[in-house]
C-alpha cells in the first residue's frame, strides 16, 4: 500500500517541477537560445550615426562600431586572453555585417598583430568591401 503512494507522490512531485521550469526548459532547446551572438543597436553620439555592439556569448568577446552612409569604423573590439588567436574577431565582424549592409569602406581602430592579422583575412574574405587601418593604409 506505501509502495504506491510512495509512487504517487513522485509522480505529483514531477508534475509540478515540470509545471514550474516547463517554459525555462522549452527555452533552452529553441533555436533562439543557440544563437551565439547578439547584435544591439545603441543610442550614437553623433544624431547622424548608427552605432552597434556585436557580443559573442560564447567567448565574452565583443565589438562596437558606428556607420554613416557608406562609411563604417569599428571603435572597439574586446577578445579575452582566453580566446586570442582564434578566429574570434572574424566572427565578429561577420555577425556585424548584416547590420551594417550599405557599408562598403570601414575603418579599423590601433590593433595589435593578431589583430591586424585578423583584419587581413577578413579582407582577403570580402573583396568588394575596402579596409582601411588606424594608420590610413589599405589593408591589402
Amino acid at each position: 500500500m506505501f509502495e504506491w503512494i510512495w509512487g504517487i507522490a513522485i509522480v505529483a512531485m514531477l508534475v509540478v517541477v515540470i509545471a514550474l521550469f516547463g517554459r525555462r526548459i522549452k527555452g533552452a532547446f529553441s533555436p533562439a537560445a543557440s544563437a551565439r551572438f547578439d547584435t544591439t543597436e545603441i543610442p550614437p553620439d553623433d544624431p547622424e550615426t548608427r552605432e552597434f555592439i556585436v557580443r559573442d556569448d560564447q567567448t565574452g568577446s565583443r565589438l562596437q562600431f558606428l556607420t554613416l552612409h557608406e562609411q563604417g569604423r569599428v571603435v572597439n573590439i574586446v577578445v579575452p586572453p582566453k580566446h586570442l588567436r582564434t578566429g574570434v574577431e572574424v566572427d565578429l565582424f561577420e555577425a556585424a555585417l548584416p547590420s551594417a549592409p550599405q557599408v562598403v569602406r570601414w575603418t579599423w581602430p590601433q590593433t595589435t598583430p593578431d589583430g591586424y592579422a585578423a583584419l587581413q583575412i577578413i579582407a582577403r574574405r570580402m573583396p568588394h568591401l575596402e579596409f582601411v587601418d588606424a594608420s590610413g593604409n589599405r589593408v591589402p
